[in-house]
């Protein structure tokens, strides 16, 4: 479309008048019509320099080395990869290994022998015997026998205290070779008297027997009997 005479006037004026320097954008069509006409401008991403291959591959670089530095779940190391146990509540029980149903089975087929306090936090039974079975625990282990001491909260596990009998709090049994055969411990819920009764159930590795009635000495717990809870019942709740 050409342009009117008024906006070529307007054109060749501009470069002689300031005043018409300024108005130079707005290009008269009519003496009531304008249109203006912006001088275009470069756009912004034209002066950004394009990224080098050099900076390409110091990114890269950067960017390796961040996930090289990020933790590895996989590498850490543990005694048996498919158990995983909680941590005591406090260093009084160090010794003493928290199970739940989720771990259960597992420890107890990779330990021989197990003794399990079955407890509940609201008990006071089951937090006056704590630091006595905790010190039995610390006890045993620096003797370095072949025993773990375990407890369960069973107010959590219910399903799991009930599948082993328990029906009162605290119930301290005693496992051999990861089986469900145990021995409950009615003696008194001192730490020399736990220590006393673990030892002996776990005796000598081998003994020579002769006769039946050393056997079911054996059995019944190396010479010295089970208290049964007619002779010797601790409270419980």
């Amino acid at each position: 479309m050409p342009m009117s005479t008024e906006a070529v006037k307007l054109d060749s004026m501009s470069s002689k008048s300031p005043l018409i320097s300024l108005l130079h954008p707005f290009h008269f069509l009519s003496p009531n019509i304008y249109a203006l006409y912006p001088t275009p401008r470069r756009p912004a991403m034209a002066t950004m320099p394009m990224p080098t291959p050099r900076s390409i591959l110091l990114l890269l670089l950067l960017a390796t080395s961040f996930f090289l530095l990020l933790p590895n779940p996989s590498s850490a190391s543990v005694s048996h990869p498919d158990l995983i146990l909680p941590k005591a509540v406090n260093d009084n029980e160090a010794h003493v290994v928290v199970l739940t149903a989720a771990n259960f089975s597992s420890f107890l087929a990779v330990r021989r022998h197990v003794v399990v306090d079955f407890y509940a936090p609201w008990c006071y039974w089951s937090r006056k015997l704590a630091p006595e079975y905790a010190a039995a625990a610390a006890h045993l282990a620096d003797k370095g026998l072949d025993v773990a001491l375990a407890k369960v909260d069973a107010t959590q596990d219910r399903d799991l205290a009930r599948a082993h009998g328990v029906d009162g709090y605290p119930t301290v049994l005693f496992f051999v070779d990861g089986v469900s055969r145990h021995f409950p411990y009615y003696g008194e819920r001192t730490k020399d008297a736990m220590v006393s009764w673990i030892s002996q159930r776990l005796g000598p590795e081998v003994q020579n027997v002769t006769t039946i009635d050393e056997a079911k000495k054996i059995i019944n717990g190396h010479g010295m009997p089970f208290s049964t809870p007619s002779q010797y019942t601790p409270n419980s709740c």
